[in-house]
């Protein structure tokens, strides 16, 4: 279980030894984060005990971020139950938000458009 375990390294402090889980933060998670990566530990953990190591490390404002955020792990979409492993890579994608433009739905007819 992680919830004793701190974050083994951010971006720069370099990678210990030892089977690590790679945490990619992603927009606002990454500012949020202060980092756009971390390790932590990879010992059976599921998916839901990282995000709450994540709150203990990260505080308040990735845990909002994190309440609105998918998380994948190794490229799929995970669930709360995901069991991690060494070398698993989990990605905190936030919701994306902005764009404009034109996209047309059965024809110019409908098309809509950003105000």
């Amino acid at each position: 279980m992680m919830t004793d375990v701190p974050a083994v390294a951010t971006e720069g402090a370099g990678v210990t030894a030892g089977k690590c889980v790679t945490v990619l933060f992603f927009a606002s998670a990454r500012v949020a984060a202060g980092t756009p990566r971390a390790t932590f530990p990879a010992d059976g953990s599921t998916v839901a005990q990282l995000v709450d190591e994540l709150y203990c490390t990260f505080g308040d404002e990735l845990k909002r971020v994190l309440a609105s955020a998918a998380i994948w792990v190794n490229g799929s979409p995970a669930t709360p139950a995901t069991v991690l492993g060494e070398g698993d890579e989990v990605a905190v994608l936030p919701p994306v938000s902005g764009g404009c433009g034109s996209l047309e739905i059965n024809g110019p007819a409908q098309r809509r458009r950003c105000l």
